[in-house]
């Protein structure tokens, strides 16, 4: 089973079976984001009980780095890109950041190039989820996504919540990494044209996060169209049950 009927062709090229044997009854780990779970009484809930344990989220909005992993020990060393003395300093009264490593990231670090997360997380007060098991329910709790590469910003369009690719390292991942299975810029912002190297772009269906008004409340977002969305159609919590 495929998530959507517009990935049927990648997963038949690349698994050598007949397109036919290919299904698109969705994806069982999004069955999660059903009506009971997107509903108000239950994110209110989520939110409540992770503050219990992080107090660092009280009164703020989360910003949830989860990067992939790079084979090339330099650029798997993501926090030589990601600067979060900078972002706390410019955002920390507002926003708690929380970092989700990927599991293969260890394989990839060397004695130059290493992530210490107990070090960071005893420096800077951010959290980090990177052994936290559900990803469903910090998806549901993060107000703003920043990613990269991963199926975890596919997952996030179901949500509709501002998201940011950081793909600081995007030709060398393109030519000397994984790669992709389709057009990773048209789909990440199709309306943007390509930002110079270590920018940000902003994907799935907003261009940009929300602004803030004068009076301090969440302004107004256009909503963009991601061909993000293609990959995954509107979540109905049944890919185990039909």
């Amino acid at each position: 089973s495929v998530s959507s009927e517009n990935v049927a062709d990648i997963y038949a090229r690349n698994f050598y079976v007949d397109k036919s044997k290919v299904k698109p009854f969705g994806v069982p780990r999004n069955d999660f984001y059903n009506e009971e779970h997107l509903s108000d009484d239950y994110l209110s809930e989520l939110r409540e009980s992770f503050e219990k344990d992080y107090p660092q989220l009280k009164g703020k909005k989360l910003v949830l780095y989860a990067p992939t992993f790079r084979e090339d020990p330099k650029n798997n060393a993501v926090f030589e890109y990601f600067d979060i003395e900078k972002f706390l300093d410019e955002l920390g009264d507002e926003y708690a950041l929380a970092i989700r490593l990927h599991p293969n990231y260890k394989r990839y670090c060397n004695e130059e190039h290493n992530i210490d997360l107990d070090e960071l997380t005893s420096k800077y007060d951010i959290i980090n989820f990177t052994g936290f098991k559900d990803e469903q329910k910090l998806l549901l709790l993060a107000d703003i996504l920043v990613a990269d590469y991963s199926s975890i910003m596919v997952d996030y369009t179901i949500l509709e919540k501002p998201a940011i690719l950081f793909d600081y390292d995007l030709e060398d991942y393109l030519y000397k990494e994984r790669g992709f299975y389709f057009d990773y810029i048209r789909a990440s912002a199709p309306t943007q044209p390509k930002p110079p190297p270590n920018r940000i772009r902003y994907g799935t269906r907003f261009p940009r996060p929300p602004p803030r008004s004068r009076s301090g409340q969440p302004g107004t977002c256009r909503k963009q169209e991601s061909t993000y969305s293609q990959f995954i159609p509107p979540c109905h919590g049944r890919s185990t049950g039909w």
